[in-house]
């Protein structure tokens, strides 16, 4: 059996409160999904023959996090079960597995009446799935919604409709930090720490309902020159392609301790001819022979097929596809991690990047999107940022490069 903390064992113990909604949030890592599952499956044991639902926003979350933690749970309570088409048996008792993706999710849930209801990371549930969710419970004497959160917004629908109205819907909570997870080590939450700032780290360290407001990256090293180039280990190409807009290229080298943006590549066909796909490649290539350099891999937008087609075609080298889901969630990430290497000096630009330079210091939060609870970048002047979190998402995070942990638990 697991070491429990003080606050885990509240959540844990979440069946003795008569109260129908209970949300564990907080910290990233803090232990959030491990307890709010343990105490949902212990408190659903005392019935029989009942059927509950575990949604998550889509089924990989509720295969490798809700499905983990559930086998966990089990085989720590000695408890065993069986794994059926929709989701676990226990005894009698049904668990069905229910992803909420998006608001074509919400006729899935109708017909359904469930016991109880567990949902993971309910901040990226849509509202109107999260409604018919709540109305599949409301005619069980009983009946419990469980739900951890990673805090957002403070403008997001469930701050506003759950959060600021638990008293009059009965909504117990509870805030897990670092201190309240036995299991993590102090390197970890040292690391944790340093990967985030500004409205990131008050979300995910301090577990609060914070804004993300003003500049997204506030503090960079700036430009200077960098070292010789002959002492680099590898080299990258990372692309933003246009078709009739901008296309931003970055020439970066990997060095022992850090990464620097040697050089820029741009053109606008608003204000020049517009190129296509195929003569920018060969244009880039042109480019990058000129300085006499070798490149290990290409980087290019996932979203421009045709262009990753022409730039390998140009330079004969693999060219991948940016870690780039077209989710916020991966955005934010993206973001995140660009931060932290910009911020550590991991990240460092030259003086040859004048571009990319004032993108990164005029790229801000959408004041008004952030009033609608959403967190969003002002879309102007960014093709060289989304370049440069292309490079540090695909390339910089992968194996062996020390990776930068920004798990969203």
């Amino acid at each position: 059996m697991r070491r429990w903390s003080v606050k885990q064992k509240q959540v844990v113990r979440l069946g003795a409160s008569d109260k129908p909604y209970h949300l564990v949030y907080g910290a990233s890592g803090s232990g959030k999904s491990s307890a709010a599952i343990f105490g949902f499956l212990l408190w659903s044991l005392q019935f029989n023959g009942r059927h509950f639902l575990m949604v998550a926003k889509t089924q990989k979350q509720v295969h490798h996090v809700v499905g983990k933690q559930f086998d966990i749970a089990m085989h720590e309570m000695g408890i065993p079960y069986r794994v059926t088409r929709d989701g676990w048996e226990i005894g009698n008792n049904k668990y069905m597995i229910f992803s909420g993706n998006d608001v074509s999710a919400q006729p899935r849930v109708q017909g359904f009446d469930a016991s109880g209801i567990y949902i993971d990371e309910v901040v990226n549930i849509p509202e109107l799935v999260m409604m018919e969710l709540d109305n599949r419970l409301r005619e069980i004497s009983g009946g419990k919604v469980v739900m951890t959160a990673n805090p957002a917004n403070p403008a997001h629908w469930f701050k506003k409709r759950y959060v600021d109205r638990k008293a009059d819907i009965g909504m117990a909570e509870y805030l897990l930090l670092h201190s309240d997870n036995p299991g993590l080590k102090d390197g970890t939450v040292l690391r944790m720490s340093r990967s985030s700032y500004g409205g990131f780290y008050n979300r995910r360290i301090l577990g609060e309902w914070a804004p993300l407001h003003g500049a997204v990256f506030p503090s960079f090293y700036p430009p200077k020159p960098p070292p010789d180039e002959r002492t680099a280990m590898r080299w990258y190409l990372s692309v933003d392609p246009g078709d009739s807009g901008v296309t931003h290229a970055l020439l970066i080298g990997e060095f022992e301790e850090e990464y620097w943006v040697y050089d820029e590549w741009r053109w606008d066909g608003a204000e020049r001819s517009q190129l296509t796909h195929g003569d920018q490649a060969e244009r880039l290539r042109i480019w990058v022979s000129g300085k006499g350099i070798s490149l290990a891999a290409i980087v290019c937008d996932s979203a421009s097929q045709n262009m990753m087609l022409q730039l390998h075609r140009a330079f004969d080298l693999p060219v991948l596809n940016s870690r780039k889901v077209g989710e916020q969630k991966s955005l934010l990430e993206g973001i995140a991690i660009t931060q932290h290497y910009l911020d550590s000096g991991r990240l460092r630009l030259s003086e040859a990047v004048p571009y990319l330079t004032d993108e990164l210091m005029m790229y801000s939060w959408d004041e008004k999107a952030a009033e609608k609870g959403e967190d969003k970048p002002v879309k102007e002047r960014d093709h060289g940022v989304d370049a440069l979190r292309y490079f540090v998402y695909t390339i910089a995070q992968l194996p062996g490069r020390r990776e930068i942990d920004v798990t969203w638990d």
